[in-house]
């Protein structure tokens, strides 16, 4: 029976939308499992920020009271150690940080290293309160075989600021207690767990303190002297539960996990150490948010076109800015640059204390093919596509100055055409009147003229034409102008028209690049 997922404990900072249903892993799967078990042994720690080389101790209510649980590297070189009573820890390093164990930080912490652990595996299952487990054997060729998956966990675990302990087994229950008892164990086979099994001390088990001491007792000090006793009697005077954790971790039963599955939107928050209203201060304090955003959507293979950062100030309301893309994407670069340009423009009230982000809906990032020599002309190009051409102007000129053109039926020229989000495809049909001005004036201007030919710094020499247009009764807008393509002294194209009733004026209506 599969084991039900406890409900989440979210922080205060950070909102997360309900999870999707977990997935049961189960041992019955027909192709053969391997699991590699992470084991976190200072958790309770690392959830707590520390300067480089600041004494740092978590205390929690013992069984002899309140006293030092565990201790950072910068503690243990001053002679701290479990047990101490925070007074005798305060003797000892007088500028310690002794923060009280926080279970709700460790969780979210546990959460958020099974979100980035999915980017090497689809299925990641919490062992708290320190543990993960991840199944493998399919990422194995992706990732070059087991040590080259082994070393790149190992180091992006480091680079978080994380110890790891980790073993690999074919049985979930197997890594875990290798990973507690044997690190770096590396079992592959099934037949050989048995005898690496064996050496394990009881200590190591994490079975309760009860039943070690009872072991103990009969002189069983060693997981082998457990398999060797009778199963009746060992299920008798230790109950059932316990061995069923040895069948399990022998695989001789099923083994019911939960997959971690993450939460269907992103969200993060986060505290900035001082007061800052410095642009490039808060660019690089944002960066970390998106690398945590491009995580989640890699483990989703998702992308985003909605991102909101919101600038929170001690008094005044929070400043918003959105990104707004033409197609999903998840790169962290891509979302730095489009928020540089917003930075430029942006003017802030009062000195940032927080950051906010916040993605939109998740989409499917689409696949696109090339021709290979197409695909080397991009790469040794560096320019950048259409599209983020697009994105990054509108980021720095506003989403309003930035727009595509579509054709429109009608021969009226401020008619004939619209505005639509912008369209980066070849044949958009943008061009389909060559003869015509991209560059409309907002209204006609009026050109001098002089014995009936239209003036702008000397006559204007007539190119083509006229082009008669008569539109637009039906609606209260009617025009009747003659439309010509003339030069001025300057050797620049110009689109004008001269009005075919009334005073019969000339006006300058377009330019052509």
């Amino acid at each position: 029976m599969a084991v039900r997922q406890q409900s989440l404990i979210l922080p205060e900072r950070e909102l997360c939308l309900t999870p999707e249903p977990t997935v049961p892993l189960s041992q019955h799967a027909r192709r053969p499992r391997l699991w590699l078990a992470l084991r976190l042994p200072q958790l309770p720690v690392e959830v707590f920020p520390a300067a480089a080389g600041q004494a740092l101790a978590v205390v929690a209510n013992g069984t002899g009271g309140r006293c030092v649980q565990f201790c950072n590297l910068a503690a243990r070189r001053l002679g701290l150690r479990p047990g101490l009573t925070p007074g005798a820890a305060f003797v000892l390093a007088p500028d310690l940080h002794l923060p009280e164990r926080s279970p709700w930080r460790e969780q979210r912490l546990l959460q958020r290293l099974a979100d980035w652990a999915g980017q090497y595996t689809s299925l990641v299952s919490l062992e708290p309160p320190d543990g993960l487990l991840l199944e493998i054997q399919g990422s194995l060729r992706l990732f070059g075989g087991l040590g080259r998956l082994w070393q790149l966990l190992e180091q992006g675990l480091a680079s978080r600021g994380h110890r790891v302990d980790m073993a690999v087994a074919p049985t979930a229950q197997a890594a875990l207690w290798l990973a507690r008892g044997a690190p770096g164990s590396q079992v592959e086979k099934s037949h050989m767990l048995s005898g690496v099994l064996s050496r394990l001390s009881l200590q190591r088990l994490n079975w309760p303190q009860r039943v070690v001491k009872a072991l103990d007792e009969m002189g069983l000090r060693r997981l082998g002297d457990c398999l060797r006793l009778p199963r009746e009697g060992f299920a008798r005077r230790l109950g059932v539960e316990r061995l069923a954790e040895l069948d399990r971790a022998l695989g001789r039963i099923p083994e019911a996990r939960t997959a971690w599955v993450p939460a269907s939107r992103f969200s993060r928050s986060v505290d900035l150490p001082a007061e800052c209203q410095d642009r490039e201060r808060l660019m690089h304090a944002i960066r970390p948010l998106f690398e945590q955003l491009q995580r989640y959507l890699v483990v989703r293979q998702s992308g985003v076109q909605l991102v909101e950062l919101k600038l929170r100030h001690l008094r005044a309301p929070a400043s918003s800015i959105v990104l707004r893309l033409l197609s999903p994407a998840c790169r962290a670069e891509h979302f730095q640059a489009l928020l540089g340009g917003h930075m430029e423009r942006i003017e802030l009230p009062e000195p940032v204390v927080a950051l906010t982000l916040r993605a939109g809906r998740l989409l499917p990032l689409a696949a696109v093919s090339g021709d290979l020599l197409a695909s080397r002309q991009r790469m040794g190009g560096g320019g950048l596509s259409a599209g983020r051409l697009v994105e990054c102007l509108r980021a720095r000129l506003g989403r309003r100055a930035v727009y595509g053109v579509d054709l429109q039926a009608d021969h009226r020229p401020d008619r004939a055409w619209r505005r639509v989000e912008p369209v980066t495809s070849q044949d958009s049909g943008y061009f389909a009147q060559p003869d015509r001005p991209l560059w409309l004036l907002e209204s006609p201007t009026p050109l001098r003229q002089q014995r009936g030919w239209p003036w702008q710094e000397g006559r204007l020499r007539i190119q083509a034409g006229p082009e008669r247009i008569e539109s637009g009764w039906w609606d209260g807008a009617d025009i009747s102008r003659d439309y010509y393509l003339a030069r001025n002294a300057h050797q620049q194209w110009l689109w004008i028209y001269r009005e075919r009733q009334g005073a019969r004026r000339w006006y300058l209506h377009g330019l052509f690049a």
